[in-house]
């Protein structure tokens, strides 16, 4: 096989991806033995970010509802149906959401209605419960037909030697029936056509039709427009960001593997169990304990985690999806514990925390990130990139430098107990307004962008003193003295440049990534936000004792050596070998 033909995909799924898989591909072109191919589900990453992803000078295909499309057809836009209006149509309704446009005003001349996020909160609560009531009716009714077609299914799996057959050995009733059911609804998905190819009246109706199998035909779709792109591509290797179930990263892996194509994990952020279990506590069809949830939580025990005194179970799709095609993650809870064949661990704390989470010893591979080789270089010569940062954007670069990481707007699922904020403008406001307000003359403070934040949102921020610096993060957070942020994944760039960290749970997740370590100060209250950051600004013994903390951390928990890139492609070559041998 040429060197020349040797494409390797690269999946984008949300914003949030992009960076870390662009620095992949880079990486990939550079190295001239691999084609880059970025892979767009769904096509809004792709739209959101059209500049940066039009220009990008990588092969693509993006999902245009029902199949993908090569990036210059996409650009052409001869694919697009009546369907595609609908959806712009119905994205420019986003004005009326509560956290926005006329509900916002009203709240000028009528107080006593209920903050946003609380009536979103109401709403999300209401909505659940519909959803809820909908799939327990498709339930009842699934139920009863595989009771009157159940024996029959069962008696035919007995002559089936294939992957139907081995999903329902050493199983019991129960798991036969629910998964007949499932074997049932996949196999009339493909009937139902794309959703790009339904009117609105056809999509209420497979809203209601899907019931407990919602997003099912998706599913379906997804899986063999994929086997079919790997088919026809035939990608050496596939990355990932991550394997999270509800992006139906377990079907990409599926097709790959029944193509013989190995696929790693180039992490984009830091999770383990708390991160679901934080955000679905409240949400009803996440209670294992109502409905049609205890019979599968009955069923599938594996499925259920306790959580706080209450038992959650994920939604009955993906379960009997990845039981049926035996693609059952280690701990289902757990992102990246998937069939992925490798993990890029990107520091040896990273390392122990995916094994501490529960991910498989074989799988960690430590290289080391991509972000952490431009760290280096910025490190390196440190003092001459924060002179030429100033003289960029016109900042005095003065005693200190105190970077702010906007985190994205959290508030449209509802206000969060504990937190202390009803807006995310009002939260914003604090953060930065704060810092400005402590730092006098001393510091200057920037502020860099969530990948979710439009900049004509927040420029108002400006007026408060500080700078907003629309660069990537790992470009400046090397050069700066203090790195303040919430609960994000990039607080691993502060850790491995050795600066002191504030990682302020605004939100309140109380998730446990970072704690123990000195160099991270966890804060989860306004006063303490407040209490830390001025002692950081004035107090000269306590910052540094936290900046030793943090070194001594980097030191002995990271490599920042400038051959992370190096170590990549060693995996990615250890990966394709094999695969290509077979």
């Amino acid at each position: 096989m040429s060197s020349i033909s040797r494409e390797v995909f690269l999946l984008v799924t949300i914003p949030t991806h992009l960076r870390v898989l662009m620095d992949g591909a880079d990486l990939l072109q550079s190295s001239g033995r691999y084609v880059p191919v970025l892979v767009y589900y769904p096509s809004a990453v792709f739209d959101q970010n059209h500049a940066n992803c039009q220009l990008s000078p990588h092969k693509a295909f993006i999902w245009n509802g029902s199949r993908f499309i090569p990036k210059a057809e996409y650009l052409s836009g001869d694919w697009r149906s009546g369907s595609h209006l609908f959806s712009v149509v119905g994205s420019s309704l986003s004005r009326w959401l509560p956290n926005r446009g006329i509900y916002r005003r009203l709240l000028n001349f009528l107080p006593f209605l209920p903050t946003p996020a609380n009536l979103v909160f109401g709403v999300r609560r209401v909505v659940s419960k519909g959803v809820a009531v909908v799939r327990f009716a498709a339930g009842t009714y699934g139920l009863v037909r595989s009771a009157l077609f159940g024996l029959i299914a069962a008696a035919k799996s007995l002559f089936m030697r294939d992957e139907r057959h081995r999903a329902f050995v050493n199983r019991n009733w129960l798991q036969r029936s629910l998964l007949h059911v499932f074997a049932s609804e996949w196999n009339s998905a493909t009937k139902q056509g794309s959703q790009s190819d339904l009117g609105f009246r056809q999509r209420l109706f497979r809203l209601v039709s899907d019931g407990m199998f919602s997003g099912l035909s998706g599913q379906r779709r997804l899986f063999e427009e994929i086997s079919e792109l790997i088919q026809c591509q035939r990608p050496v290797l596939i990355i990932l960001p991550e394997a999270n179930i509800f992006y139906d990263s377990q079907f990409v892996i599926r097709a790959a593997h029944l193509a013989s194509v190995r696929v790693v994990i180039l992490p984009f952020t830091i999770v383990n169990t708390l991160e679901w279990a934080e955000a679905f506590f409240d949400i009803p069809i996440y209670n294992a304990d109502r409905g049609w949830n205890r019979l599968f939580a009955r069923a599938f025990p594996r499925w259920v985690l306790e959580h706080k005194g209450r038992r959650l179970i994920l939604p009955f799709a993906h379960i009997l999806g990845c039981e049926y095609f035996d693609m059952v993650p280690a701990i289902p809870w757990l992102i990246n514990s998937g069939n992925a064949d490798a993990i890029a661990a990107e520091s040896y704390f990273m390392s122990d925390y995916y094994l501490n989470a529960g991910i498989e010893k074989d799988k960690v591979r430590f290289t080391g990130a991509l972000s952490d080789d431009k760290l280096f270089a910025l490190l390196n010569e440190r003092d001459v990139h924060r002179t030429a940062l100033g003289e960029r954007f016109g900042v005095p670069i003065r005693e200190r430098i105190f970077l702010i990481g906007l985190p994205p707007d959290q508030f449209g699922g509802g206000k969060r107990q504990g937190c202390e904020f009803d807006s995310y403008k009002e939260l914003i406001r604090f953060m930065v307004g704060m810092v400005a307000s402590l730092s006098g003359s001393k510091v200057t403070v920037l502020v860099n962008l969530h990948p979710r934040v439009k900049l004509a949102d927040v420029v108002w921020l400006s007026a408060l003193g500080a700078t907003i610096i629309d660069e990537p993060i790992e470009r400046l957070v090397p050069l700066v003295d203090v790195y303040i942020a919430v609960a994000s994944a990039t607080i691993r760039l502060g850790i491995s440049s050795g600066i002191p960290v504030v990682n302020y749970d605004a939100y309140q997740y109380d998730y446990d990534d970072y704690k123990g370590l000195l160099g991270v100060c966890e804060v989860k209250s306004m006063r303490d936000y407040e209490s830390v950051l001025s002692a950081l600004i004035n107090d000269h013994y306590f910052y540094s004792k936290i900046h030793a903390a943090q070194k001594e951390t980097a030191s002995s928990l990271c490599l920042v050596d400038g051959k992370a890139g190096e170590r990549l492609l060693s995996l990615f070559s250890s990966l394709i070998q094999p695969a290509e041998s077979t």
